[in-house]
Protein backbone atom coordinates (compact mmCIF):
# COMPACT_ATOMS: atom_id res chain seq x y z
CA UNK A 1 0.00 0.00 0.00
CA UNK A 2 1.62 3.45 -1.04
CA UNK A 3 1.46 6.01 1.35
CA UNK A 4 0.38 9.56 0.46
CA UNK A 5 2.36 12.54 0.72
CA UNK A 6 0.04 15.09 3.18
CA UNK A 7 2.02 18.01 1.71
CA UNK A 8 1.03 16.58 -1.79
CA UNK A 9 -3.03 16.04 -1.42
CA UNK A 10 -3.55 18.57 1.69
CA UNK A 11 -7.00 17.94 3.65
CA UNK A 12 -9.81 20.93 3.15
CA UNK A 13 -10.01 22.66 6.31
CA UNK A 14 -13.64 21.78 7.96
CA UNK A 15 -14.64 25.00 9.10
CA UNK A 16 -14.05 26.54 5.52
CA UNK A 17 -16.01 24.12 3.62
CA UNK A 18 -19.55 25.09 5.40
CA UNK A 19 -19.68 28.90 7.20
CA UNK A 20 -22.38 28.98 8.93
CA UNK A 21 -23.30 31.97 10.86
CA UNK A 22 -24.00 31.96 15.01
CA UNK A 23 -27.66 33.55 14.85
CA UNK A 24 -28.32 30.71 12.64
CA UNK A 25 -27.08 28.46 15.16
CA UNK A 26 -28.56 30.21 17.82
CA UNK A 27 -32.25 30.31 15.82
CA UNK A 28 -34.92 28.05 17.87
CA UNK A 29 -37.23 25.87 14.94
CA UNK A 30 -40.76 24.84 14.98
CA UNK A 31 -40.57 20.67 15.63
CA UNK A 32 -41.70 18.47 12.51
CA UNK A 33 -45.42 17.50 12.40
CA UNK A 34 -47.04 14.62 10.48
CA UNK A 35 -50.42 13.81 10.01
CA UNK A 36 -51.73 10.28 8.96
CA UNK A 37 -54.82 9.07 8.34
CA UNK A 38 -55.26 5.36 9.11
CA UNK A 39 -58.51 3.10 8.16
CA UNK A 40 -59.62 3.48 12.10
CA UNK A 41 -57.52 6.63 13.51
CA UNK A 42 -55.92 9.49 12.59
CA UNK A 43 -52.31 10.07 13.98
CA UNK A 44 -50.08 12.88 14.76
CA UNK A 45 -46.47 12.64 15.19
CA UNK A 46 -44.57 15.23 16.91
CA UNK A 47 -40.93 15.89 17.08
CA UNK A 48 -40.81 15.96 20.79
CA UNK A 49 -38.09 18.54 21.45
CA UNK A 50 -36.20 18.54 24.50
CA UNK A 51 -37.24 22.08 25.24
CA UNK A 52 -41.01 21.90 24.19
CA UNK A 53 -41.50 18.54 25.75
CA UNK A 54 -41.06 19.84 29.03
CA UNK A 55 -44.14 21.89 29.69
CA UNK A 56 -45.98 20.75 26.73
CA UNK A 57 -49.77 21.16 26.55
CA UNK A 58 -52.05 19.59 23.86
CA UNK A 59 -56.03 20.43 24.00
CA UNK A 60 -57.87 18.07 21.63
CA UNK A 61 -61.61 19.29 20.29
CA UNK A 62 -63.66 17.96 18.04
CA UNK A 63 -62.32 19.81 14.99
CA UNK A 64 -58.81 20.50 16.15
CA UNK A 65 -55.38 19.54 17.84
CA UNK A 66 -54.00 22.18 19.74
CA UNK A 67 -49.90 21.90 20.96
CA UNK A 68 -48.37 24.65 23.08
CA UNK A 69 -45.09 24.83 24.91
CA UNK A 70 -42.57 27.70 25.58
CA UNK A 71 -42.73 30.11 22.65
CA UNK A 72 -44.30 27.49 20.06
CA UNK A 73 -48.09 27.00 18.99
CA UNK A 74 -49.56 24.94 16.63
CA UNK A 75 -53.23 23.84 15.77
CA UNK A 76 -54.14 21.19 13.35
CA UNK A 77 -57.18 21.43 11.55
CA UNK A 78 -59.02 18.07 12.05
CA UNK A 79 -62.47 19.08 11.01
CA UNK A 80 -62.53 16.88 7.80
CA UNK A 81 -62.30 13.45 10.06
CA UNK A 82 -65.31 12.32 12.16
CA UNK A 83 -63.28 11.64 14.82
CA UNK A 84 -63.58 10.68 18.67
CA UNK A 85 -61.71 12.98 20.85
CA UNK A 86 -62.87 11.36 24.07
CA UNK A 87 -60.88 8.18 23.08
CA UNK A 88 -57.83 10.50 22.29
CA UNK A 89 -54.54 9.40 23.29
CA UNK A 90 -50.67 10.24 22.88
CA UNK A 91 -47.55 8.51 23.88
CA UNK A 92 -43.76 9.65 23.38
CA UNK A 93 -41.10 7.28 21.86
CA UNK A 94 -38.05 8.11 20.17
CA UNK A 95 -38.09 11.51 20.97
CA UNK A 96 -41.40 11.62 19.30
CA UNK A 97 -44.79 12.43 20.57
CA UNK A 98 -47.63 9.80 19.03
CA UNK A 99 -51.25 11.45 19.31
CA UNK A 100 -53.92 9.06 18.25
CA UNK A 101 -57.27 10.29 17.84
CA UNK A 102 -59.89 7.28 16.85
CA UNK A 103 -62.29 7.65 14.16
CA UNK A 104 -65.87 7.29 14.75
CA UNK A 105 -67.74 4.12 13.03
CA UNK A 106 -69.40 4.54 10.36
CA UNK A 107 -72.83 3.18 11.91
CA UNK A 108 -72.81 6.14 14.21
CA UNK A 109 -71.70 8.60 11.40
CA UNK A 110 -74.24 7.74 9.36
CA UNK A 111 -76.69 7.96 12.01
CA UNK A 112 -75.61 11.29 13.37
CA UNK A 113 -76.17 12.49 9.44
CA UNK A 114 -79.88 10.85 8.87
CA UNK A 115 -80.62 12.76 12.70
CA UNK A 116 -79.79 16.34 11.88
Amino acid sequence: MTEVDEAEYPLPEPEGLFPVSESILMEEREPLIDVFEENDAVKIYIEALAEIKNGMRLKVTEDQVEIAARDFCKSIDLSKYNLEREKAYYHFKNSMLEITLPKKERAEVLAIAQVS
